[in-house]
């Protein structure tokens, strides 16, 4: 077996049972009555500007960062890294899809009342995507950014924090999403991709001289 494929199987083998462990947890009413409290006092702190910054924020971001790869395309040396972030947000939006379809836990909207929220999103409130998402790309450019790492990883806390804040998810969806998120990034994030981008290098040379 090979290096890389050992790598994919730790990161499912880890997700898996912090996935369980999570979906467990949820079982509890103690934990879930727990998890409501925390959500409630922050939401007592709502307000709609704020909320409405950060949601505005959110779109922003992802225009930025799709700028952010279009540009790196272009420069070669940083190619590989265009190729790991896809990678890692390819493998975090399959696994947390699943996981939300197994799952399937409304949203604090849907079964709280009285409480305020930025928008209504769809889908299931575990785990939390955009905060899988951040910590899974921020936890992989920060082992080849190591000075980076810690404000990297502060700034995945703040996406996660925000969507409680905004309403749109419970805390605990926020922590199993950076906890999936952390393992996507040290699993996904460490493959060796010498050879993949070579042959990705290849066909583009081809492709461009085909076109030519």
């Amino acid at each position: 077996m090979s290096r890389n494929a050992r790598r994919i199987l730790w990161t499912v083998s880890v997700l898996i049972v912090v996935t369980a462990a999570f979906a467990l947890l949820l079982r509890s009413p103690v934990v879930v009555e727990a998890d409501t409290a925390v959500f409630l006092d922050i939401n007592k702190h709502y307000n709609s500007a704020v909320a409405d910054g950060i949601a505005f924020l959110e779109t922003f971001g992802l225009w930025v960062a799709f700028l952010g790869i279009g540009a790196l395309l272009l420069y070669k040396r940083k190619r590989d890294i265009v190729l790991m972030v896809l990678l890692v947000l390819a493998f975090e939006l399959l696994y947390v899809a699943v996981v939300k379809n197994l799952v399937d836990r409304p949203r604090p909207f849907e079964v709280l009342t009285g409480i305020s929220y930025a928008y209504t999103p769809t889908g299931s409130s575990f785990p939390s995507d955009h905060t899988a998402g951040a910590f899974a790309i921020f936890t992989a450019l920060g082992l080849r950014f190591r000075k980076g790492l810690v404000p990297l990883l502060l700034l995945a806390a703040l996406i996660g924090f925000s969507r409680v804040y905004i309403g749109v998810h419970f805390p605990l969806d926020v922590v199993a999403g950076a906890c999936i998120g952390i393992v996507i990034g040290l699993g996904i994030g460490g493959l060796d991709l010498t050879g993949l981008q070579a042959r990705l290098s290849s066909w583009w040379r081809k492709d461009v001289d085909r076109a030519a």
